[in-house]
Formats: structure tokens, C-alpha cells, sequence
């Protein structure tokens, strides 16, 4: 097929390029619904060769996504925690 470069394609980066800002302006920059358009152009960047930009918005995505996690595994934990008391 001519033109394609994989699933994540010349194609798909205008839109994952133009759905980050938007979506980090309503929800936040750490939410789960930006992130993704984040990952999904790093993806792009990665099938069409860009390794650079692509490490640099993994690294950026990986970082985030971690300290996100940390503080939700917090609160889960909290939560389990503060049922048990209540059941015993």
C-alpha cells in the first residue's frame, strides 16, 4: 500500500498532534485522557523514524504516568484500609 507507514502513520499525527493541547486544556495535564493522545503520537513519531521526538514524549508520558499511579495505588490502598477497619 503506498503511503503507509504502519498504524500509526503519517495519516493519524495531525489529529494526535491537534488532541493533546486541546485535551490538557479541559482536563488537566495529568489526565488519563491526555495522556493518551500524548502516547499516540510518540507512537507515531516511532513508526515514522523519529526516534528523538518519540523518546522525548515517552519519557515525558512514562514520568507522568507514573506519579499519577503512585498517588491513585495511595488512595486505593487508603480506602481498602479504612473498609477493613469499618467491617471489623
Amino acid at each position: 500500500m503506498p503511503g503507509y507507514s504502519g498504524p500509526f502513520g503519517t495519516e493519524r499525527q495531525p489529529v494526535a498532534i491537534n488532541a493533546e493541547p486541546r485535551g490538557r486544556r479541559v482536563l488537566g495535564s495529568e489526565h488519563p485522557d491526555t495522556l493518551n493522545p500524548k502516547q499516540n503520537l510518540a507512537n507515531a513519531y516511532w513508526y515514522q523514524g523519529k526516534y528523538p521526538q518519540a523518546e522525548a514524549l515517552f519519557s515525558e508520558f512514562s514520568e507522568i504516568r507514573r506519579r499519577v499511579l503512585a498517588i491513585l495505588f495511595a488512595v486505593v490502598v487508603k480506602r481498602i484500609y479504612e473498609n477493613m477497619l469499618i467491617e471489623t
